[in-house]
């Protein structure tokens, strides 16, 4: 979208065929003279851009990865000095998870924080915060969910034994 309203766009993924994919939609839409789309690591930019680069960073379902701190840290140097980092993060909304949810969560991303939590690590690594949402129910239904439980049985029957 900030493409198609006239702003350069760089664009970083380690999984060619993403990338495959906004080249070819980026021709299709006229859009190729704005978008420069890379195969690489997201935390190494300094491998592709000086630092003070950009505008705004937007990450989503990404910073994990490194972990939200690490990457806070690990992408400041990248932005602007008014520029704004862009994010979502995966954050406790209850302290009392039931055992199997908080089980899981502990083994696959033992660095999950508290809503409070991560606005203090924010403040710490020398942000600001704007702006904080938490994405309602409904649309985890709607444009996750429900489209997944239609790719699994689309994928049942493409590989029916």
């Amino acid at each position: 979208e900030l493409a198609r309203l006239g702003h350069h766009v760089t664009a970083i993924d380690n999984h060619e065929p993403f990338i495959k994919t906004l080249v070819t939609r980026a021709k299709e839409e006229l859009l190729s003279d704005r978008i420069n789309a890379l195969i690489g690591d997201m935390f190494c930019l300094e491998k592709f851009v000086p630092q003070k680069a950009f505008d705004i960073i937007w990450s989503e379902g990404a910073i994990y990865i490194i972990g939200f701190e690490s990457g806070l840290i690990e992408w400041k140097d990248f932005l602007k000095n008014d520029g704004y980092l862009v994010c979502s993060e995966l954050s406790w909304l209850t302290t009392g998870p039931p055992n199997e949810i908080h089980e899981f969560w502990s083994k696959n991303y033992p660095g999950m924080h508290s809503q409070e939590e991560n606005f203090a690590i924010i403040k710490k690594c020398g942000y600001e915060l704007i702006d904080s949402f938490v994405l309602d129910e409904k649309d985890w239904w709607t444009e996750y969910y429900e489209p997944m439980e239609k790719q699994i049985e689309r994928l049942k029957l493409k590989y029916k034994e």
